[in-house]
């Protein structure tokens, strides 16, 4: 059991989505974007949901461009920078990804974002530009189901729930070395780390 929701992002494999799973994650996210080095198939992503239980499955179409309206019923959400985009009823997670944008921009866009209305929302973030950012985020965390994306250390999770106190943490999957192997280190430290007492 986690002390807080955690969608792991860009899953590709099956040791992903099974350890996600068993460790208590709540939602497992696949990337439906061809031009993404992460991209899986409707059909990879069905064959390993079947596998899995106990998790909600998300659409990941973060910058994927034009509209998208064909998505099977194993998604309980899409993801997607242009939710104007989406041609479904699948309940949509507003991804913002604020690490290529200068600061200035950004305020702009945070206040354009806050009274919007969606299911989730994911703000992706180096943590030096998160801190600057903390009393806007934090606004935004008060009206929204927001998760956040940065460094994954215990010191930078402390301060992000300390500050801004999300509904959660996206993180993200890596590929296997080979079918069935993973080193999971570095996602165990994390997950052992945000383990309920």
């Amino acid at each position: 059991m986690l002390k807080t929701t955690v969608k792991l992002s860009h899953v590709t494999n099956l040791s992903d989505a099974r350890y996600a799973s068993a460790m208590g994650i709540e939602m497992i996210g696949f990337c439906l974007d061809p031009n993404d080095e992460d991209y899986v198939t409707i059909e990879t992503c069905q064959e390993i949901a079947s596998w899995i239980s106990g998790v909600s499955f998300v659409a990941e179409l973060e910058n994927l461009k034009g509209s998208y309206h064909d998505l099977p019923e194993m998604f309980s959400y899409v993801e997607t920078s242009e939710p104007q985009l989406i041609q479904t009823q699948i309940p949509a997670i507003y991804f913002m990804d604020l690490y290529n944008i200068e600061i200035d921009e950004v305020f702009g866009i945070l206040d354009e974002e806050m009274n919007v209305e969606f299911a989730m929302m994911v703000i992706k973030a180096p943590f030096r530009k998160l801190k600057l950012l903390a009393d806007r985020v934090y606004q935004m965390a008060r009206s929204h189901k927001l998760l956040i994306q940065t460094e994954c250390n215990p010191w930078v999770i402390d301060y992000v729930f300390e500050n801004i106190n999300p509904y959660g943490l996206q993180i993200t999957g890596s590929k296997e070395e080979r079918p069935g192997f993973k080193d999971y280190d570095e996602l165990e430290t994390i997950l052992d780390y945000l383990a309920a007492d």
